[in-house]
């Protein structure tokens, strides 16, 4: 069966205003029979899957602070009863690469062990990553790729024959690092079907040869290829150079950060106020 996978360099590429309502509406209805994978390389997917890696429990991701902290507060009212308190809620996030202030962690892969996230429900704001995450809400299945598990991230894939690859950008700019993982993404489902029966999109294209080009065979060179980025300039600017080579740990771990379907008792969500929507919740398969 042929299969469909279509790359966009940026939430705003996804969303561009159409004109026509039908179009709008079609687009959406392509939508609900799509699988989306998430990309944001440094950092908010690369965080998320390390954090799913140590044991948290839940991830609720949410665009802007004050929707973070709304739902913070209901979740730690929720679990007020059961021992856990606060301390089993974590605020997690970024705003300029930088913890936002009165946050638990902020948005570097080495915050988050397992003593730190180990059965804790994490809530989620990024500059970019959240925002994706939006982008792709009406997509059937919503999955998290970073290089640390690339191939956890390709066996969940194997199947598909209609996927959206979702690339967060930086600040609504194309960034490198999330060009190379849907390339590698892009390479990797080529290497495992006819290529006849694929059907690329021109941004899936373009992906796929920015990665064959830059060559990558080994975690350094990974590192090296992310360093000349956008979003990696920014962390090395503000000393976080060191986030750059754990984003570039591939296959590091193996699992999937997945959202969850309302109908899976093990990810069903606290009840959450409906001013508080969009919110999106995952857990970790692995």
């Amino acid at each position: 069966m042929p299969v469909t996978i279509t790359l966009a360099f940026t939430p705003e590429t996804l969303l561009a205003p159409s004109q026509d309502a039908a179009s709008t509406d079609a687009s959406v209805l392509a939508m609900e029979s799509t699988c989306a994978v998430m990309i944001d390389v440094l950092r908010a997917s690369s965080v998320m899957t390390t954090a799913g890696a140590a044991g948290v429990d839940r991830i609720y991701t949410t665009a802007s602070v004050d929707q973070a902290l709304a739902v913070a507060k209901e979740l730690r009212t929720s679990v007020s009863g059961q021992g856990d308190g606060a301390q089993g809620v974590l605020l997690c996030g970024e705003r300029n690469c930088e913890r936002i202030d009165g946050f638990d962690h902020g948005n570097s892969p080495a915050e988050y062990t397992s003593e730190s996230v180990s059965g804790k429900q994490m809530v989620m704001t990024t500059s970019n990553g959240t925002r994706a995450i939006e982008a792709v809400k009406h997509c059937d299945r919503l999955l998290i790729a970073s290089f640390l598990n690339l191939s956890s991230v390709l066996q969940r894939l194997a199947d598909e024959t209609s996927i959206l690859i979702m690339c967060a950008g930086t600040h609504r700019e194309i960034s490198r690092e999330d060009v190379l993982l849907g390339g590698a993404i892009v390479e990797r489902l080529l290497q495992s079907k006819s290529a006849s029966d694929v059907v690329l999109n021109d941004q899936a294209m373009i992906a796929h040869a920015a990665w064959c080009q830059a060559g990558v065979s080994s975690n350094a060179q990974l590192a090296d290829a992310l360093t000349h980025s956008i979003g990696a300039s920014n962390l090395i600017r503000l000393g976080m150079a060191a986030d750059v080579r754990r984003c570039a740990e591939l296959d590091s771990i193996s699992g999937v950060v997945m959202r969850c379907n309302e109908s899976d008792e093990t990810c069903l969500p606290v009840s959450l106020d409906a001013s508080l929507d969009p919110v999106s919740r995952f857990k970790f398969f692995s």
